[in-house]
């Protein structure tokens, strides 16, 4: 909560407020699934004729990014591409009312250049994770279920993490 706010006092946008605002299908609900495809069927077909919630789909390849624009989400995530990737799938989404969100390892160094692709919203976790006191916690689902936790120097470890 405090860093939507910092964000928006800082003169930043918060897209998203939280997981309820849209449908996010992750790298991990696209692995469940067998793919993007899938993915993005289940996540239109529970939605119906519906217009909200808006589905978003993180992608993390050009041909992952193919799959999903032929079903055409309401928005895009490229996760972790390279800048020309980010051109690429930009231009290949021109004309189809597809909004385009970059995302992963974007720096205040880096986000200019990210900027430059002509992407519609840049997710910077550098904006809030550079506080000293901060807690990372990601679940990832295959056939095991595997948590990373991630904390900074010094921060006692709570329930068990």
């Amino acid at each position: 909560m405090f860093e939507k706010l910092a964000v928006k006092h800082g003169g930043g946008m918060n897209h998203r407020f939280g997981l309820f605002d849209m449908m996010l299908i992750k790298d991990t609900h696209v692995k469940r699934c067998g793919g993007v495809k899938p993915a993005l069927e289940k996540a239109l077909c529970a939605r119906g004729a519906a217009p909200l919630p808006k589905i978003e789909i993180e992608v993390q390849t050009t041909g992952e990014f193919d799959e999903a624009v032929v079903l055409r989400p309401d928005r895009i995530m490229l996760d972790n591409m390279s800048l020309d990737d980010m051109r690429r799938c930009v231009m290949r989404a021109c004309g189809l009312s597809i909004e385009i969100e970059a995302s992963g390892n974007i720096t205040l160094e880096t986000i200019g250049k990210v900027a430059e692709t002509g992407v519609d919203f840049i997710s910077c976790g550098a904006l809030t994770t550079v506080q000293r006191r901060w807690i990372f916690i990601w679940l990832s689902c295959d056939d095991s279920i595997d948590i990373l936790v991630n904390r900074s120097p010094g921060m006692p470890v709570y329930g068990g993490l």
